[in-house]
């Protein structure tokens, strides 16, 4: 493998973690933003009353589970303290592997140059 070759399968590897971070973050911020209108839309039916039972239904992903309205606000909290962690993770890797890719254009300029030079001084 040649030295460009090898740069460039990095350069393709770092792109592909950039992507994958990049989609996580915003999967992870479209969970934080329902979340947050979630917990508006509690605060208001706590605020107005419209609700007797004090119990709301909560989607877990895969099933709705049904508890008292306070119980379900603290967990959308948690779970959004939870998220920006997680998108704060995400962002510090995101941030590295642009670095690198940015690192790795430039020496994958600098080889394609010397490989042009090299084939123009053959002929």
């Amino acid at each position: 493998m040649s030295k460009f070759e090898e740069i460039f399968a990095i350069t393709e590897e770092l792109a592909e973690e950039i992507e994958y971070h990049n989609e996580k973050i915003t999967d992870l911020n479209q969970r934080n933003k329902l979340n947050k209108e979630a917990i508006t839309r509690l605060e208001k039916i706590e605020k107005d009353g419209s609700n007797k039972k004090k119990q709301s239904f909560i989607y877990t992903g895969d099933i709705f589970i049904q508890m008292k309205d306070n119980i379900c606000k603290n967990t959308l909290v948690q779970e959004n303290e939870h998220i920006n962690e997680e998108i704060k993770h995400h962002q510090v890797h995101l941030k590295e592997r642009q670095e690198q890719y940015r690192t790795y254009q430039s020496k994958m300029q600098k080889e394609r140059n010397t490989y042009f030079e090299a084939q123009q001084k053959q002929q």
